[in-house]
């Protein structure tokens, strides 16, 4: 991870603090925009899919706290949108939510935004595969719109073209934002994608009269065809409208491609290993027996790399236990017509649960920045931090994510003074 300014990271923690104060807060995390070879900062913001909290009533709330920050940009996501959205590919994601730039995880969340199917290779084939679906789909209602504009039908001809540009809105929007804009009108699209293709400011003119009425009947399409029988359009209107979808579909094409480029340089020369694999259930559930039967586990030897990061955390915080939920590691290979030979350089990411004696304030994050920028630690973390008692809560009530951990998990940090005042609890419930 590049070395993110101390000053950034210090503002990034007071926004999040009071997004926290303001709304639920899944997670939260940093990502840097490189545009015109200057560097903006904006932060990945994730709600938890809550009937209490919708959407579009937390936009306003994270608005009102966003504008005593101008300097930071935002985006505003579901969680669990992101988490489908990995699994379908998405490059968006997978770049802005990097697990070494998470800056805040609420303690009830339980549900981890990476795993170990989440790697480069995966993500990019299945993204490739999407695409394909996506044009697929944009060929086919453009070959419908020429079969009905050469039979005359002008009402087919025109709904077929309005799913075309709608179809080229998602695609871009899928392709360069993450996630598209529930929308049937072409002209919220159009606004929507605007700060990310400024290009689609020359496809219509906002000032243009003409341009903005053919595009309201264009609109008209997508309902009064399918529903009435007294939709009217020009062919000149037709013809315009099809070069401009022509000229829509080359721009959104173009800014695809150059996203996926811009993607495998960032990620693709790394050679990925996975997490190690779960344990089968009959191992999980023998194992879990003789734990929660004796709790006093004995400690494995740490690697060093593993005692500077456990030094590091537990002078901050009074912490009980750590436990290392999985590790990750990247190949990232050199090649240079000055080389003889390639070079490769190892980069380890460990993912632990800290369970300290109390709650933490979302400030403690810190941490995990402060050793992923320490140029002497050898390895990046994902920290997540939780308090003895929300952690016994929760495995009493079964909570899976939990539960295996504490049962099943590599336990590397157990403080001796602090251990008697939590042991893992005896009666817990088993996850179904």
């Amino acid at each position: 991870m590049d070395t993110i300014p101390a000053e950034v990271l210090q503002e990034a923690d007071l926004i999040t603090a009071r997004l926290v104060n303001t709304l639920l807060i899944e997670q939260v995390y940093l990502n840097n925009i490189v545009e015109d070879d200057a560097t903006y900062w904006e932060l990945i913001i994730l709600i938890p899919n809550s009937s209490t909290q919708h959407i579009t009533e937390a936009r306003p709330l994270v608005r009102m706290v966003m504008t005593l920050h101008i300097q930071f940009r935002y985006r505003l996501f579901y969680f669990h949108d992101v988490k489908a959205g990995l699994k379908m590919g998405s490059m968006v994601f997978f770049s802005i939510c990097q697990p070494d730039m998470l800056v805040y995880i609420s303690p009830e969340s339980d549900i981890p935004l990476f795993n170990n199917k989440t790697t480069f290779q995966k993500v990019y084939k299945r993204a490739i595969i999407e695409q394909g679906k996506e044009r697929n789909k944009i060929r086919s209602f453009r070959e419908g719109t020429d079969f009905y504009f050469e039979k005359g039908n002008d009402q087919l001809c025109a709904l077929m073209l309005h799913q075309v540009f709608e179809l080229c809105y998602r695609f871009a929007e899928i392709a360069l934002i993450g996630k598209e804009k529930i929308s049937h009108s072409l002209r919220n699209h159009h606004k929507f994608l605007l700060p990310y293709i400024p290009e689609l400011k020359t496809l219509f003119n906002e000032e243009d009269e003409r341009e903005m009425a053919i595009l309201y009947i264009l609109d008209e399409a997508y309902l009064t065809v399918r529903y009435e029988n007294s939709y009217q359009i020009s062919k000149d209107d037709l013809m315009l409208l099809i070069q401009k979808s022509i000229n829509l579909q080359q721009i959104v094409d173009d800014k695809s491609r150059l996203a996926q480029q811009q993607f495998e340089m960032r990620f693709g020369n790394y050679e990925e290993v996975e997490q190690q694999s779960e344990p089968s259930s009959e191992q999980r559930a023998e194992t879990s027996e003789k734990i929660i039967s004796n709790p006093a586990i004995e400690l494995f030897n740490p690697l060093p790399i593993m005692e500077k990061i456990i030094e590091k955390i537990t002078k901050e915080v009074d912490t009980i236990r750590i436990y290392r939920i999985g590790k990750s590691s990247r190949f990232l290979t050199h090649d240079s017509s000055y080389m003889e030979k390639s070079e490769k350089d190892s980069e380890d990411r460990y993912y632990l649960l800290v369970i300290t004696k109390d709650e933490q304030s979302n400030d403690i994050y810190r941490i995990q920045s402060d050793i992923n920028q320490d140029k002497n630690m050898d390895a990046n973390v994902v920290l997540l931090f939780h308090g003895m008692a929300s952690v016994t809560r929760a495995m009493k009530n079964g909570n899976p994510f939990f539960y295996h951990i504490i049962t099943i998990g590599e336990q590397i940090f157990v403080n001796k003074e602090l251990s008697e005042i939590w042991q893992i609890p005896n009666e817990v419930k088993r996850p179904k």
